[in-house]
């Protein structure tokens, strides 16, 4: 399913083929064939937090960059900001700047902060059955 080509055709227009072809390669990395649709904040995240720095490309800001013109021409702004917050970028700094150790610390940290972390059901159903057993 993928973007729309009116979309990818606005973002071109507006932003530069550049951005749109990177935008398209995020979405797909993102949510597959399922497009827009399929995004979630915490694909995002893990996205733009964990998955993004280890693309090779020299300015992974770019690409966070470009998602935000995405977003917000599908009026889908909650993740237009995800994508250019302060956080993302200062994220992105220390894997730049301290490695990968450091910035896999700091998506970790950024995504359990998040709350969008789903629980683990597993640890809750061992409790739930030992305190009803």
């Amino acid at each position: 399913m993928g973007i729309d080509q009116v979309t990818l055709a606005e973002l071109r227009s507006r932003y530069g083929a550049r951005e749109a072809r990177l935008a398209e390669a995020a979405i797909d990395v993102i949510a597959g064939a399922d497009g827009l649709e399929a995004v979630t904040a915490h694909r995002l995240q893990e996205f733009l937090w964990r998955t993004l720095p280890g693309w090779r490309i020299d300015d992974p800001e770019r690409v966070a960059a470009a998602l935000g013109h995405l977003f917000t021409l599908t009026g889908l702004d909650r993740y237009a900001e995800l994508a250019t917050c302060e956080q993302t970028e200062s994220i992105l700094e220390v894997y730049a700047g301290e490695g990968i150790d450091a910035g896999r610390e700091a998506c970790d940290a950024a995504i359990a902060e998040s709350g969008l972390l789903p629980p683990d059901t597993t640890l809750l159903g061992s409790r739930w059955l030992c305190r009803f057993a």
